[in-house]
This record gives structure tokens, C-alpha cells and sequence, in this order.
């Protein structure tokens, strides 16, 4: 039961996470300081439905789900279908305009990749990272095929290869978390196992040398929100002291928020998380339902 109540934390922990910084994005910590002291809480109403991160991590979800494995063609169209859905058209970031190419008749190589010289070699959104959670659900158990399907999902909008290394770190640190493994333990199992991979240099060094007192500045960049996140649970011993932590930073609190989220679900379970957060998010059930159902296809995996 207790893996079962981390696969759920990690999905609606990324969901919380995500609404919890709606209020905060943008700010300057003293900012956040000025207005809140604090934030403890979800503020407004549009903290209580999925975000952009969130629902993308259900289209992955729901696509396994549907087809028992990942498969990124099915994945691809549902996040196309999503893109030009009321939710969907959110915001005119690196997904959307890869997303956008593919809808008017693009492969997905050739579209990730002219968005990425479109930007002049350099993309920002954070989000790809968190999307790409349910995979490590799946892929619990089989870190090999974990790291090969979430390179690929990322992939899928993001061409720069950075974007894909965090989020493969997120999920191996996420499936060592399920597995019980503390923070600590889970970022040197990942980096011993990454070591085996091509994965840039300074992502090792950088993932190696993370401390609780480590400096965060979180940003749209490839590795900034999660690495805040992750400093942000080495500091505390709570889910629900991380994702406090980590909103109140401010700057793109909105990210920061979801991979934390997830981290600490990951770690601490859906029991951790505060009632009072997840009875007011709307789609708590449906989140709760695809990890139940992604719990169920990974014990068939292992």
C-alpha cells in the first residue's frame, strides 16, 4: 500500500505543486515575502483546476494507460489534441510551438527541431520536465527503459538534449524515491547509474554537488526548477514543507511547484499532503485513478 500511496502522491503532487504557484509566479521572493509572509495555501480559482504541467502529465499518463507501454505516437496526438483544446492554449512556449508544427502536418524530429533553431538554439519551458512524470511510475522498476522512454517523450517538443537529461534525472529520482531511498541515496544512485550514458558533463557535476545549503535560483532554464525542487526537499522533512518552500521562491513558481511536488509525493506519499490541498483540487480524482491504474501495469511489468 505504501507504493501505491507514493505513485498516487507523485501525480497529484505535481498537480498541487503546480497550483500552489499560480499565486507566486513571477514575484521576486521579497515580493512574495511583501504579500504573503508565507503562502501556505491554494489561492484563487484557478488553483483548484490542472495547469499546463499537470495536464500534459495526464496525456502521457492517459496514453499508457490506454496502450499498456509507452508508445510516443499515441502520446504525441493526445498532447496535440490537448495544445488546441480551451486548456491547452495556455501559452505560446516551446511545447505549444512544437505541438502547433506537428497539428499542421509536421513529423515531430523536424518540428522540435526548427522550434529550437526558431529560438536560436537556446528553448525555455520548463514544463517538458514535469510532463514527462508518469514515466517513472511506469518504469519504477526498470531504470533502463525509464531514462530510453523519457529522453524520447521529452524529445517529442524539446530537441535540445538538456531539456530531455533533466527530465530523465527527474525520474530516476523519483523511482528511487518510490522505492523508499532518501533523497540523499536517490541523486548518488542516479548519478552513478547516469555515469554509464552520454549525458553532459556539467548535469553530473551539477546533481553531484546539490546540498540542502546549496543556492537556488529557480528559472525556466533546463535544470534550475529542479534544482530548486530538489534542494527545496533536501531542506525539510516534509511534503508539505517542501512544496511551501518551494513556492515561496518565487520566479517560476509555477514549475518549481509541480517537480516538487512530485519529488515529495514521490517520497512522502498522497497521505502526506495536506486535506486541505487536495480536497479543493477538482481533478484529485482523476489523477488518483491514473496512478492507481499505472501502479497496476507497473506490478504486471516487474
Amino acid at each position: 500500500m505504501k507504493q501505491l500511496d507514493r505513485f498516487r502522491g507523485t501525480l497529484v503532487g505535481l498537480a498541487i505543486g503546480e497550483c500552489l504557484g499560480v499565486a507566486t509566479e513571477g514575484m521576486a521572493r521579497s515580493e512574495v515575502r511583501t504579500r504573503f509572509g508565507v503562502l501556505r495555501e491554494l489561492r484563487g480559482a484557478a488553483a483548484t483546476h490542472a495547469g499546463e504541467i499537470a495536464n500534459q502529465a495526464r496525456c502521457l499518463a492517459e496514453s499508457m494507460v490506454a496502450r499498456g507501454e509507452y508508445d510516443p505516437d499515441d502520446a504525441l496526438q493526445r498532447l496535440v489534441a490537448w495544445s488546441f483544446s480551451s486548456q491547452g492554449v495556455l501559452s505560446q512556449d516551446v511545447t505549444n510551438r512544437t505541438l502547433a508544427k506537428v497539428a499542421s502536418g509536421m513529423i515531430w524530429e523536424h518540428a522540435s527541431s526548427l522550434t529550437y533553431w526558431e529560438s536560436g538554439g537556446k528553448t525555455t519551458g520548463i514544463h517538458v520536465v514535469g510532463r514527462c512524470a508518469p514515466l517513472a511510475l511506469l518504469y519504477a522498476q526498470h531504470p533502463d527503459q525509464n531514462i530510453a522512454a523519457t529522453y524520447s517523450s521529452a524529445r517529442l517538443t524539446h530537441y535540445d538534449r538538456m531539456w530531455s537529461w533533466a527530465a530523465v534525472t527527474l525520474n530516476l529520482i523519483i523511482s528511487a524515491l518510490i522505492s523508499g531511498n532518501s533523497v540523499n541515496d536517490s541523486l548518488k544512485l542516479i548519478v552513478d547509474h547516469m555515469d554509464e550514458y552520454d549525458v553532459p558533463v556539467p548535469v553530473l557535476e551539477r546533481l553531484s554537488q546539490l546540498e540542502a545549503s546549496s543556492f537556488i535560483q529557480p528559472s525556466t532554464m533546463a535544470f534550475d526548477a529542479l534544482e530548486a525542487a530538489i534542494v527545496c526537499l533536501l531542506r525539510t522533512d516534509s511534503a508539505e514543507s517542501a512544496l511551501v518552500e518551494a513556492i515561496n521562491l518565487g520566479g517560476a513558481s509555477k514549475a518549481t511547484g509541480a517537480v516538487c511536488g512530485a519529488l515529495a509525493g514521490a517520497a512522502h506519499g498522497l497521505s502526506s499532503l495536506p486535506d486541505r490541498w487536495w480536497q479543493r483540487f477538482e481533478e484529485v480524482e482523476a489523477f488518483v485513478d491514473l496512478a492507481d491504474r499505472l501502479c497496476s501495469l507497473a506490478s504486471d511489468a516487474s
